[in-house]
């Protein structure tokens, strides 16, 4: 089940964590990536607005 959702959203831990409400949902991602999300897309930023 979580394979399909996967498959059809690369990016759908990502999103899960923000639905659940997780803190820094990026961390639930290898540490590079939660790094490189944090710090350049601006994820903390928008989040906050």
């Amino acid at each position: 089940m979580v394979a399909r959702a996967h498959l059809a959203d690369p990016h759908y831990p990502y999103v899960a964590a923000q639905a659940l409400g997780k803190d820094r949902p990026s961390w639930v991602l290898p540490a590079p990536y939660a790094h490189w999300l944090e710090r350049y897309r601006g994820i903390g930023k928008a989040a906050a607005q």
